[in-house]
């Protein structure tokens, strides 16, 4: 009996041993599907119990309110790009910061969520260094930048977001988190510059 007990509680505590693996596993399914039904031309993605649990967002993802796809092939990302950073469209994939933004901008800011699972959303963007390639998919076209400068900046320090000369990428996330003040004090910023064909 006691060996039966014992090897259930193993089995048990296997999902809290292995969290941030099954996590990074889930996550990266998820985008799977998401990208498969914007290639498909479905017009939404429905998530499964555990897509729920893990993403901790109940609502299917409207295909139409998905812009792009992110791609740094770097650090093996491929990613959603939603319209406007809003808490939803964050948990689900990144974002372009503005709502009204688009990828004729001559500054194209995404943002996106550090998470606390390897390999999830913008968890792996400062293993991202100078000449690395991101490229932008649309059903339209495809654009391509080379990263030139990484840097951080204050939250107050909007001016990352400005418009620039030549056509440009800003990717942004949460750094320095502070235990104390249970907040991130600065924001990871990458920058990179359209590639010439």
């Amino acid at each position: 009996m006691g060996r039966i007990l014992g090897v259930i509680l193993i089995i048990l505590a296997i999902p809290f041993i292995f969290h941030e693996q099954i996590k990074g596993f889930i996550f990266e399914r998820f985008n799977e599907k998401v990208i498969v039904a914007i290639e498909n031309d479905h017009q939404q993605v429905e998530k499964n119990l555990l897509e729920k649990l893990y993403i901790k967002d109940e609502k299917s993802i409207k295909v139409s309110g998905i812009e792009g796809v992110l791609s740094i092939p770097s650090i093996n990302l491929e990613e959603p790009i939603f319209q406007g950073a809003s808490v939803e469209n964050l948990k689900n994939g990144v974002a372009l910061v503005d709502e009204l933004e688009s990828f004729n901008e001559n500054n194209i800011a995404i943002a996106g969520h550090k998470m606390n699972a390897y390999g999830i959303l913008f968890n792996r963007l400062h293993e991202v260094t100078v000449g690395d390639e991101i490229s932008i998919k649309t059903n339209e076209k495809t654009l391509t930048f080379i990263v030139t400068k990484r840097f951080e900046v204050t939250p107050e320090e909007v001016s990352v977001l400005e418009e620039t000369d030549e056509k440009t990428i800003t990717l942004i996330t949460c750094e320095s988190y502070n235990w104390d003040t249970d907040k991130f004090e600065e924001r990871m910023i990458i920058r990179g510059v359209a590639k010439e064909i």
